[in-house]
């Protein structure tokens, strides 16, 4: 048996409302106070979460689901007036093309130090010069 405890980085607790992904690599669980929302993605192999965790400060409540390929996490908020559906992206691979489209460059090795943990220097961005 193996615990995960419901600290992420920012001492509060994401303890409600447990959602596994259809593919069992991950669990999404949320804290709700007030108006501030937020969610977390764990890594169930690791046992830490995939990203810090992402907070929506208007929304009252809210409900979590996986997509059924386990890469999308879907999040309708209750609000005041409305409803919103927010879909967030956890595949790395979609991250990784995003921010390319973005910067329209490679990290530079400096940034990698700086950014990313326990992975050699690689150019991720195969279609940049």
């Amino acid at each position: 048996n193996s615990t995960i405890y419901a600290n992420s980085g920012d001492q509060n607790g994401y303890y409600e409302n447990p959602q596994f992904s259809p593919n069992g690599r991950f669990l999404v669980s949320s804290s709700s106070q007030g108006t501030n929302f937020a969610f977390v993605v764990w890594d169930i192999e690791s046992m830490t979460p995939l990203v810090d965790a992402i907070h929506e400060d208007v929304s009252t409540y809210a409900s979590l689901a996986f997509s059924k390929d386990s890469q999308n996490v879907m999040v309708i908020l209750n609000e005041v007036d409305k409803n919103v559906l927010l879909n967030w992206s956890i595949s790395l691979d979609q991250w990784q093309r995003q921010a390319c489209k973005i910067a329209n460059r490679n990290l530079n090795y400096e940034e990698w130090s700086q950014y990313v943990v326990g992975d050699q220097y690689t150019k991720i961005c195969t279609n940049v010069t």
